[in-house]
């Protein structure tokens, strides 16, 4: 988990497999909420006028594979809350460290 109001940025320069293919600039941005949840920013550099062909021949693929995985991940966060909220699950193992701060006691 990040400190609070930090982001973690990640950026990638693509160099695609197309023929003339160019360098299409990504960008992430992880910051954690106060709620416990993250926010997730994913940016494209507006491309070199000279790059523009490639950008706009590769930019219906590269939407429809990040929407795509947008939706599974949206439908994994989603399973997940609804079994975090199951009745009746199993305790929480004994962490070893417990030990170190509480004693164990016998009978």
């Amino acid at each position: 988990m990040l400190p609070k109001a930090e982001k973690a940025c990640f950026a990638i320069a693509d160099v695609s497999g197309y023929t003339g293919g160019a360098k299409i600039l990504l960008s992430y941005t992880f910051e954690e909420r106060g709620d416990g949840g993250t926010r997730f920013e994913f940016r494209v550099a507006t491309p070199k006028p000279k790059d523009l062909p490639f950008y706009e021949r590769v930019r219906p693929t590269i939407e429809a594979n990040f929407t795509a995985g947008f939706d599974i991940l949206r439908t994994m966060v989603a399973e997940r809350r609804a079994a975090s909220t199951v009745e009746n699950e199993p305790p929480l193992p004994v962490s070893r460290e417990r030990f170190l701060t509480q004693p164990h006691q016998t009978r």
